[in-house]
């Protein structure tokens, strides 16, 4: 379970990886993830650094922390777009 803090902290860095602040208004509305997309590379980045981040602060296992990551970017990543 992430606190309030770290759940600013992790929903920060996902917002500046976008080139957004992130706003806890703004996390309100529905739908709120749809608003802004970003690669599978950078997707994958996103989820190298938050497996990073909760196997540091959460003391979890890598696979673990992979594992959970993968649960945040299913609720609440940004879709991913297509190079072209």
């Amino acid at each position: 379970m992430l606190s309030e803090k770290e759940l600013a902290y992790i929903l920060t860095e996902m917002f500046r990886r976008v080139g957004k602040e992130y706003s806890i208004g703004f996390t309100k509305q529905p739908d709120w993830f749809l608003s802004y997309s970003w690669s599978d590379i950078d997707q994958e980045d996103f989820m190298r650094w938050l497996t990073v981040y909760l196997k540091r602060k959460k003391n979890f296992t890598k696979e673990y922390a992979r594992k959970q990551a993968g649960w945040f970017l299913l609720h609440c990543g940004w879709t991913t777009k297509e190079l072209v």
